[in-house]
């Protein structure tokens, strides 16, 4: 089956969900197609920072990248052209990656890179 890439923003207790059941019970987030342009993951990623800083409010960013199946895809009406809807939470095997923000409140650039493996340490770094 193929894949999309989908960038999810999420909160401290959906990690700790994905930490506790393996599972992210996202219904939302920006995702594209397989072999789609750079430029579309690039707009991609910046989508799911600014929905990532609304769910954030005044705390960190958190984005997890995901391989997810295409079937369990739809994109979201009226919204920009990335924007989807999940139909099944994303399994932890398909979770490639998590982005934070160094500090409340940074720029793009400014969000740090953590492979999955490290899903603990991030949960920490969020809660402390």
């Amino acid at each position: 089956m193929p894949l999309a890439r989908a960038y999810l923003p999420a909160t401290l207790d959906d990690l700790d969900t994905l930490a506790a059941t393996r599972s992210l019970p996202v219904t939302s987030g920006v995702a594209v197609a397989p072999g789609a342009p750079e430029l579309m993951e690039h707009l991609a990623w910046v989508a799911a920072a600014e929905r990532a800083a609304e769910v954030a409010g005044e705390g960190r960013r958190v984005v997890v990248s995901a391989d997810v199946d295409t079937a369990a895809v739809t994109p979201a009406p009226g919204a920009e052209p990335t924007a989807v809807t999940l139909v099944t939470p994303v399994p932890l095997k398909r979770v490639v990656s998590l982005h934070v923000d160094e500090e409340p409140g940074s720029g793009l650039g400014d969000l740090l890179w953590y492979d999955v493996t490290e899903l603990d340490q991030v949960r920490a770094l969020l809660s402390s």
